[in-house]
């Protein structure tokens, strides 16, 4: 049917006087192009030929005249030229849109997609459109008045919704609760116009109440919720506080939907003489568990300093976990061993050389600590030795990582603070050639220097660095360092890397193993029992893994004469006692043999072909009560599930999924976080049943992860309680508004932005108030 038929069929029955216009423009556009346009789209014919289907069913055509035929185009319209969609044409109708390509458009309003301006024109005088329109703005007319009445009846329900997210940012950020006193005229004379504004009102007083009454209560339930469900780990740290009380903060690492959480359970107060005894502080954590009614039953393992408090075998805090449930597996902190194993080491290394590295460290960092006059001529000395100048580092002997970058930050330095220190001698020298009587100098000296300490310290750094084998001793632990900082670094990591305890302690002793003795000493041989002291086994002085440029420094010195032959091998004979003193420190405190660490390997995927079902069954059998695969035929199922894993490559995993796992790239390789695999592989289901692959080998996977493998999160703990009890809010109530505010940084809250309360939250921060001063009443 001819477009212009169509039209005059359609005026014909009626359809009203924009038709004839239409009809009217058809033909004019007919005549200038001296041909008929053929046929529209057969989608535009069924939707405008729907009003009046029966009338052209009963017509018949009856004309005589002679039929004239035209050569059909392609295309016809505006896609005979290719007609592009105008933004221009929403301005006139706001219900279309460019549509798939540039040149359609799409109507909103009958979800259509057509071509061409002239096409818009005719779309919207059809009858199915204007029906289609007017039954839209009748239902935005409904939806206008329904939504006009849910507003205003939900507009408190928002004002409240605001409060809670402004007392969830102040948290987030650390801001303190007071700045909440102005937030309220800040944001009624910033949104005049806002009518949630206006109805925001919450100063310090229901912030407070807000955070420890409504959103501090909601993650805590939903915790002790999980906790009562599923197997988790306990962690605590005795604090250093002066005040008296002392805080022991108990966290808790527990399976989630997305892996591995660390959440925070309480703060751990305890008080009176006995406030730090293994007795008060386990009773504070058996009056927890027991508050929230969480079972021993589903403690997997306990994660604690070193100390005999902590993890002795009697009146210890291991032996009271233990009498509750005997299958918790207790870790003292590697990292803590770590640390500890290299200063026993540098003690032995100082007893030889009379070199103390730490003492070094202390003194350079600390003489120019307040001084901008010190800072400022060691910047010209800086210049003068053509070295880029930089700060000083303080160490302090209890953290793990501060040494090496202190000994590093020295050495970069160092022509720069030799020259420093040499000119204070050649200054007190000439100023002692002035004096006949010494002690009179003396005095003079003491007199106008500050105080006796800081001329100590500078006598001491003097001799320092004025002694060639200084930097020498500092090469050395710049060597020698790296391998203890490189474990430490690893086992700080907050993702579950107990899988890699086993392997990593083993390899750590061997690097220091493969520093003064033959590898043919301890290839193949468990590690503790190689023996240190024989002598077919030593590497000769010249070949002891000092490092290479603490090597070649040393020989360039003896050459130059600036270093005697006895020096070189006093060095020598302490190198090698540090590593015997290391390797045995390492071998008698580190939990080399712990089958927990051993059998947790079965997790990890690089692993994996290493390890055996034995390994998965040994955390059945320990934590039966948790994993109640007894049957013989669960536990083929377990060992088919199992197989199924060995049997996974890489490239069955997506490469996305190995990308999100990331967590480090060095030199050394890619470390992944399991955890996030374990996610994936838990959820990966059969395409033939549909049912999941590694249903039982997931519930053990679970608890692997969710054990600890240092202390590093209870120090990380400490360290945001310091960020949040300051000095300046040094008011928080510790079992109050600071645990509150700990519970709500450690449960992971999205951004304060896009952070949704939950309704049961924005309900309760109704009541929040009332609750929160009742018993101050």
């Amino acid at each position: 049917m001819s477009l212009l038929k169509y039209f005059k069929r359609k005026t014909d029955h009626g359809h009203g006087e924009k038709n004839q216009a239409e009809l009217q423009q058809i033909e004019e556009r007919l005549e200038k192009e001296n041909e008929e346009v053929v046929v529209l789209d057969d989608e535009v014919l069924v939707e405008e030929e729907e009003d009046v289907v029966e009338e052209v069913e009963e017509e018949e055509d009856t004309s005589t005249e002679p039929t004239v035929k035209q050569k059909k185009r392609a295309k016809s319209g505006a896609a005979a030229y290719n007609s592009k969609f105008n933004s221009a044409w929403t301005k006139e109708w706001p219900f279309i849109k460019q549509g798939t390509t540039e040149f359609h458009f799409w109507c909103e309003v009958c979800r259509h997609e057509h071509q061409g301006r002239a096409d818009v024109q005719r779309h919207i005088t059809r009858e199915s459109h204007i029906k289609k329109q007017k039954i839209l703005d009748s239902t935005n007319k409904m939806d206008r008045f329904v939504r006009s009445r849910a507003e205003e009846m939900n507009l408190d329900t928002q004002a409240r919704r605001a409060e809670v997210k402004v007392a969830v940012t102040l948290v987030s950020h650390n801001i303190p609760i007071a700045f909440a006193d102005h937030l309220s005229p800040l944001f009624k004379e910033c949104f005049p116009d806002s009518k949630i504004a206006k109805m925001y009102c919450s100063a310090r007083t229901k912030t407070s109440a807000i955070i420890n009454k409504a959103i501090s209560p909601y993650l805590l339930n939903e915790l002790v919720r999980n906790m009562k469900s599923k197997p988790f780990s306990l962690s605590t740290d005795g604090s250093n506080d002066t005040g008296k009380a002392k805080m022991n903060p108990l966290t808790v690492k527990i399976w989630e939907t997305n892996g591995v959480a660390h959440r925070f359970l309480d703060m751990g107060i305890t008080t009176g003489e006995g406030c730090g005894t293994a007795a008060t502080i386990f009773s504070k954590m058996d009056s927890v568990l027991k508050r929230h009614s969480i079972p021993w039953q589903n403690c997997i393992a306990l994660s604690v300093d070193n100390a005999s408090v902590n993890v002795g075998d009697r009146n210890s805090i291991k032996s009271r976990v233990l009498k509750e449930n005997p299958s918790v597996f207790i870790l003292g902190c590697p990292c803590h061993i770590v640390h500890n194993n290299a200063s026993a080491a540098g003690a032995v290394y100082s007893e030889i050389t009379g070199f103390d590295v730490e003492d070094l460290a202390v003194d350079v960092g600390f003489w120019f600590k307040a001084s901008t006059k010190r800072k400022n001529i060691l910047d010209e000395f800086c210049t003068f030795c053509d070295t880029s100048y930089m700060e000083t580092l303080l160490h302090v002997s209890t953290r793990w990582l501060s040494l090496e970058m202190v000994v590093s930050r020295i050495l970069r330095l160092y022509n720069a603070l030799k020259s420093y220190f040499g000119s204070i001698l050649h200054t007190v020298s000439r100023n002692m050639r002035m004096f006949q009587n010494y002690y009179l100098f003396v005095l003079l000296c003491l007199f106008f220097n500050s105080t006796d300490e800081k001329q100590a310290r500078c006598v001491r750094l003097r001799e320092s660095f004025q002694d060639p084998m200084t930097e020498i001793h500092l090469l050395f632990y710049q060597s020698t360092l790296i391998t203890f900082t490189h474990f430490n670094l690893l086992f700080q990591r907050q993702d579950p890397c107990v899988y890699l305890l086993h392997v990593q302690i083993r390899l750590f002793v061997k690097k220091l193993l493969s520093k003064f003795l033959k590898p043919g000493a301890f290839r193949g041989v468990i590690v503790d029992t190689v023996d240190l002291r024989d002598e077919e086994s030593q590497l000769p002085d010249s070949q002891l893994g000092v490092g290479f440029t603490t090597r070649t420094t040393l020989n360039r010195l003896v050459e130059a004469g600036d270093v005697s032959m006895d020096s070189a091998k006093n060095f020598h004979l302490a190198a090698r006692s540090f590593f015997v003193k290391a390797v045995e420190y390492a071998t008698a405190k580190l939990p080399l043999h712990d089958p927990v660490l051993e059998h947790s390997r079965f997790v990890d995927f690089g692993q994996k072909m290493d390890t055996t079902l034995d390994d998965v069954l040994y955390f059945v059998h320990r934590f039966n009560h948790l994993l109640p695969y007894n049957q013989p035929r669960e536990q083929d199922q377990l060992n088919d599930e199992f197989l199924e894993f060995q049997m996974m490559e890489e490239e069955d995993i997506p490469a996305s999924i190995w990308g999100e796992a990331v967590i480090r790239t060095n030199e050394d390789g890619e470390y992944h976080r399991m955890a996030h695999l374990w996610v994936y592989l838990g959820n990966l289901k059969n395409r033939a049943s549909g049912t999941f692959k590694f249903p039982k080998l997931f519930k053990v996977a679970q608890i692997v992860l969710s054990m600890p493998h240092s202390n590093a999160d209870a120090e990380r703990t400490s360290s945001l309680i310091g960020l949040n009890k300051t000095d300046t809010r040094n008011r928080l109530s510790l079992e109050g508004t600071l645990s509150s505010i700990m519970t709500m940084k450690m449960s992971s809250l999205e951004p304060c932005f896009r952070y949704e309360p939950p309704a049961e939250v924005v309900k309760q921060a109704k009541t929040a108030t009332v609750a929160y001063n009742r018993p101050n009443l």
